[in-house]
């Protein structure tokens, strides 16, 4: 079939513009990038040829200028990313890419810490854009994600806020050269409304202690593992007098089968009345050890201050200040953490559950990822797309409830080829998706974790070697497919509106009429026609409004975006 048109295409590059023998370009939803071009332009001069390199970086821009006649135009600035040289038949082939090629070309030689984005998925975005790509920016939008990493942690510490009744042996503390209230009312950070006040000291090595001490290792530490004690300090009286170098701080230390020690200590809590200060220390055991000491001095021959809230865990993946953080069993649930005793309350370890496991580590963009697949995990666990359009503008979209405004229509007089696919040979379908997701942890274990969604039948599988961002990238994934159960691509008329995203109705002899979505369109340039691909197709029985649109563009004096 013949159309009027009269299509044209140039190529420029910088001041220097080229006619476009022979390409295409295709603008596809469900590829990166976005938008993908071969263009073939008569072999210019040596000067201008050599300015091409699409190894630089960033690498050259080409403009591409296409247009059917009239008004029908359509304009495309993208990135080299190669050019071959036909000496024989004087041409040169450049293939072009949106500018997602540039964010899967780039990577640091250092690791970069994005973790204080994890909050706002766009800021995240924004900062690896400018990054890559200085200037680049997402265009405005409210779609956005928390991605706030959540982990699971251990108080091994019983009785930390000083609930349990009876002696102070009774629930693992002692007191030494002072005497010891371990039901303080005066003041609390934990739940218990009491603290531990230390009072009347005899001589400055005043301290409260968990544990026996010298010989022995406080259940559930050990060798070779880091750990973080923390407390809060409060001065009930001011302190005065002789005083020991550990006044006022948290101690550790450790024993040794040489008989020697090793020890640690952490800042002092200011000498001012009942100023609350959080204090705590970092500590990594040796394998071999004999026993360990655990301080909470007060360290003076004068004074009283009070301890509460007592945190030991193992050293997490994110920051010791978030190590130092206290919790017990009784600490109320969260919409992002549980808390339960793992025996008897207040008289056993406390767990602290992550209702969704996200880990610090996935905001590492570690030296030689490339920004790309940097943010592939933390779109996927967010169910967003991130896509740069032909226009250099970049888009943060839920693919649920994304569209573009416009329809394409496909009908016996604008048509010249189409298929009907429907069936599972392609892979393209399915009713359920796995994401196994297998890493080595900081710790150099190896760690598999698996997100799923949908059900049984033709599930389809797909292995990620990286860090588990939580769930989400399965159900994305099922999303997309979900659609491509029928899919039908016909070659019609150019019209370089056509955006994948539209709606588009379809209408072949020998089939029921469908709409769905318009997933890529591919411009031939030197054609006038362009080839498009759809999915999510509904049949559409005759009589139905949405059948109305191509009949009433056919009618003298209406307007459609293809007619």
């Amino acid at each position: 079939m013949a159309f009027d048109n009269h299509p044209n295409a140039t190529a420029t590059f910088g001041s220097d513009s080229l006619p476009i023998s022979e390409g295409d370009i295709t603008l596809d939803e469900g590829t990166a990038p976005f938008g993908l071009g071969l263009v073939t332009v008569p072999l210019m001069d040596e000067e201008l040829l050599e300015d091409l390199d699409p190894n630089a970086y960033p690498p050259q821009r080409v403009t591409i200028n296409a247009e059917v006649s009239g008004t029908n135009t359509r304009t495309f600035n993208l990135a080299m990313m190669n050019r071959k040289v036909d000496h024989k038949n004087r041409t040169v082939a450049i293939d072009l890419a949106t500018d997602e090629y540039l964010l899967q070309s780039y990577a640091d030689v250092v690791d970069v810490d994005t973790r204080s984005y994890e909050a706002n998925l766009r800021n995240l975005v924004n900062f690896v854009l400018n990054k890559a790509i200085p200037g680049a920016a997402l265009q405005s939008g409210t779609t956005n994600a928390n991605l706030t990493a959540y982990w699971d942690a251990r108080n091994i510490i019983t009785d930390p806020g000083t609930a349990a009744t009876g002696q102070p042996a009774v629930t693992g503390y002692l007191v030494n050269q002072a005497s010891l209230d371990i039901n303080d009312t005066t003041w609390s950070i934990s739940g218990d409304g009491d603290s531990y006040n230390i009072y009347n000291p005899t001589g400055t090595d005043s301290y409260l202690q968990v544990g026996a001490g010298t010989g022995s290792i406080y259940p559930g530490l050990q060798g070779g593992k880091t750990y973080v004690l923390s407390a809060t300090a409060n001065v009930k009286t001011l302190c005065s007098g002789s005083e020991h170098a550990r006044s006022r701080r948290v101690y550790v230390a450790w024993w040794l089968p040489s008989g020697t020690y090793q020890s640690v200590q952490s800042v002092q809590v200011p000498n001012v009345l009942n100023t609350p200060t959080r204090l705590s220390v970092e500590f990594t055991l040796p394998k071999e050890l004999t026993g360990i000491e655990l301080r909470f001095y007060l360290g003076h021959t004068v004074g009283q201050i009070r301890w509460d809230g007592i945190t030991l865990v193992e050293r997490g993946p994110g920051t010791a200040a978030e190590d130092a953080v206290y919790f017990d069993g009784d600490t109320a649930d969260t919409a992002n953490y549980v808390y339960d005793w793992e025996g008897l309350q207040d008289l056993s370890a406390s767990k602290r559950t992550a209702v969704l496991e996200r880990l610090p580590e996935l905001f590492n963009w570690k030296a030689g990822v490339s920004a790309w697949d940097f943010l592939q995990p933390l779109l996927g666990a967010a169910k967003l797309r991130l896509f740069c359009d032909e226009q250099r503008r970049w888009f943060l979209i839920d693919p649920a409830d994304y569209n573009v405004p416009g329809r394409v229509t496909a009908r016996t007089n604008n048509t010249t080829d189409g298929t009907d696919d429907m069936g599972g040979l392609s892979g393209l379908y399915a009713t359920g998706v796995v994401v196994r997701f297998s890493w080595v942890d900081e710790d150099g274990n190896n760690q598999v974790k698996v997100d799923t969604a949908g059900v049984a039948g033709r599930v389809h599988l797909r292995e990620e070697n990286r860090p588990y961002p939580g769930p989400g990238m399965a159900q994305a994934i099922l999303n997309k497919m979900k659609g491509q159960g029928r899919t039908q691509t016909v070659s019609v008329a150019t019209e370089y509106t056509a955006t994948p995203g539209m709606e588009i109705g379809i209408s072949l002899p020998g089939t029921a009429d469908q709409i769905g979505r318009l997933t890529s369109v591919n411009f031939q340039l030197n054609t006038g026609l362009m080839e498009l691909e759809s999915a999510g197709l509904r049949t559409t029985p005759a009589g139905a409004i949405d059948l109305l649109v191509p009949i009433i563009d056919s009618l003298p004096g209406t307007i459609d975006s293809l007619s």
